[in-house]
């Protein structure tokens, strides 16, 4: 991994059944390709996974309490 934000999205891929073999490169070339919601909600385990909240005020925020 190259960083933490890298180790944050492996860790939520991995929680959502992604394959435990996929690179952070793979990883990030197919969430960039989920639709908005997706996309955003794979963020938000990212942030979550990582024992991180959102501020109240982001839109994943708004995301999550829907």
């Amino acid at each position: 991994m190259h960083n933490h934000a890298d180790e944050m999205m492996v860790r939520a891929w991995r929680f959502i059944g992604g394959s435990e073999t996929d690179s952070g490169e793979e990883i990030m070339t197919a969430v960039k390709r989920k639709p908005g919601e997706e996309r955003d909600c794979h963020y938000l385990y990212a942030l979550l996974l990582s024992e991180w909240r959102p501020h109240p005020d982001l839109d994943l925020m708004i995301t999550m309490c829907i």
